[in-house]
């Protein structure tokens, strides 16, 4: 009989032990996801901030190519303008009796010089 009840004590004790054992697991698991958790945050956290960056530079990086491509759309304009305008002076220097004679030489200047007396 005195085995029964050392025996039933020893369960009871043993039972204490695993039972007390299993909760320290279950915390020590618990704590574990709650690290994981925080370390998961803080590496999308990074990531965000990464992300965050990399998109402000694109950001500035079109901003800037949209500037430029405004002003070479500008310089483009405005070199089309001077060339017109250079073509217009062209054109009505090369129909000048002047420049006509000028180009001719020395000949056509002394040839209209002569039928001028």
């Amino acid at each position: 009989d005195l085995e029964g009840i050392d025996q039933e004590e020893f369960q009871k004790d043993l039972k204490k032990i695993f039972d007390e054992a299993t909760e320290k697991l279950r915390k020590s698991v618990d704590g574990l996801k709650v690290e994981k958790e925080r370390m998961a945050q803080e590496s999308m956290d990074i990531k965000m901030a990464d992300l965050d960056s990399r998109s402000a530079r694109i950001n500035s990086t079109t901003t800037s190519a949209q500037r430029l491509v405004n002003v070479v759309n500008t310089e483009t304009l405005n070199v089309k303008e001077a060339v017109n305008e250079l073509e217009n002076i062209q054109s009505q220097v090369s129909n000048d009796p002047l420049f006509i004679l000028k180009r001719g030489g020395m000949v056509k200047q002394f040839a209209l010089a002569g039928s001028i007396l």
